[in-house]
């Protein structure tokens, strides 16, 4: 049984609580779908990142679903989609 949405968040609600640069962010959702190995190290990671944002590749697609989770409210974004963090509601 699948749990509730909040309890396959959680671990980003958490790592995401305070304003966070868009490479650790993405490392973070990266490490909750599945698509960056437990074994990359968060350098590893941001190399994996940045060497493959053509469009297409794994790497901009998580930047992508970070920014959609933007757009649509999950996460608060500033600095043109240069931080995030989980949205904390009104106010």
């Amino acid at each position: 049984m699948i749990g509730e949405p909040d309890d396959v968040l959680l671990p980003l609600r958490r790592r995401l609580a305070d304003w966070t640069e868009w490479d650790e962010a993405a490392f973070f959702l990266g490490r909750l779908i599945g698509i960056i190995p437990e074994r990359y190290s968060f350098g590893n990671a941001k190399a994996f990142l940045v060497t493959k944002c053509s469009p297409g590749e794994d790497g901009r697609k998580i930047v992508l679903m970070l920014n959609l989770l933007a757009d649509i409210g999950v996460l608060d974004v500033r600095n043109n989609y240069q931080e995030f963090r989980w949205h904390r509601g009104p106010g």
